[in-house]
């Protein structure tokens, strides 16, 4: 009987232990999942933004009669 009990509760302790480790790895993998999306996500921004930035330069080459401080004020946002 003592024989089955403690094989019983090595064998839960093993689960339990299996169990962490995969919590602990799943939580891990996630984490590292956020980060690469998010640098991803940066990185996309920011080339959003030059891009927003050549078409106002090109957009203001060929509008010369808008006001010079919106031209400045719209380039600025995308820097």
């Amino acid at each position: 009987m003592k024989v089955r009990v403690r094989k019983a509760l090595y064998i839960l302790r093993k689960i339990e232990h299996s169990w962490l480790i995969c919590c602990i790895l799943k939580k891990l993998k996630q984490e590292l999942y956020y980060a690469v999306l998010g640098m991803k996500k940066r990185l996309l921004s920011a080339r959003k933004r030059r891009f927003l930035f050549w078409i106002g330069i090109v957009y203001f080459s060929f509008f010369p009669h808008i006001r010079v401080w919106k031209k400045v004020i719209f380039l600025w946002f995308f820097i």
